[in-house]
C-alpha cells in the first residue's frame, strides 16, 4: 500500500510537471485600426443569448493557421462564422454587442503566442460605469492545450461590496467576485 502511494504521488508530480512544461500563454495588445487586420476569420462570437445578458465576447481565429479557438461555455451560447473578412467580422461582432442595453463600443486586442505569432484577435464590450457600474466586467481567459486547440473562458468580474449572494443558487454561476 505504501509503495502505490509513493508511486502516485511521483505520477502526479511528473504529469503536473509535464503540463506546466507545456502551458504556452496569449499575450494582449490594443489593436489601433481593428478594420485593417489582414486575413480571413472565423468569428466565434460567445453570448448575448438574452438582452441582459452582458458576458458576451467575440474571438477573430485567424483562419488558416493550426489554432482553434473552444468557448468552455453551452453551446447554446456559441455562434460560429467562417470566412469572414475583417469589416465583416467586425460587423459580427457589432451585432453581438450592439444588442445589449448598455453597449457603449467595444475594445480589440491581438492575441499573440511567445513567438509573437498572432492566432486571433480579441473583442469585448465597452460598458459605461454609468450603466453597469465601475466592477462590471468581462473577463476572458485562454488555455493553449494540445494540438492547438485554445480553450476560452469567459465570465463578469463584479464588485465585493455588492453585497452577499442567498437562495438556492448561492454560490453558483458563472461570475467571479474580486
Amino acid at each position: 500500500m505504501r509503495t502505490m502511494v509513493k508511486y502516485s504521488v511521483l505520477l502526479m508530480l511528473l504529469f503536473g510537471l509535464a503540463a506546466s512544461a507545456c502551458a504556452v500563454d496569449l499575450s494582449r495588445e490594443t489593436v489601433a485600426e481593428p478594420g485593417k487586420l489582414p486575413g480571413t476569420y472565423t468569428a466565434v462570437l460567445i453570448g448575448g443569448t438574452f438582452a441582459a445578458d452582458a458576458e458576451r465576447v467575440a474571438i477573430f481565429d485567424l483562419e488558416g493557421d493550426s489554432y482553434s479557438f473552444l468557448p468552455v461555455t453551452p453551446p447554446y451560447r456559441v455562434k460560429k462564422v467562417e470566412g469572414l473578412t475583417a469589416s465583416a467580422a467586425l460587423a459580427e461582432a457589432e451585432k453581438l454587442f450592439s444588442s445589449h442595453c448598455a453597449y457603449n463600443g467595444y475594445r480589440v486586442k491581438s492575441l499573440k503566442l511567445p513567438d509573437g505569432a498572432i492566432v486571433g484577435y480579441e473583442l469585448t464590450p465597452d460598458y459605461p460605469p454609468a450603466l453597469c457600474e465601475w466592477g462590471n466586467t468581462v473577463t476572458v481567459g485562454y488555455d493553449v492545450g494540445a494540438k492547438g486547440v485554445i480553450k476560452v473562458y469567459t465570465g463578469l468580474l463584479l464588485p465585493v461590496d455588492d453585497g452577499p449572494s442567498f437562495g438556492k443558487n448561492e454560490g453558483s454561476g458563472n461570475i467571479l467576485r474580486r
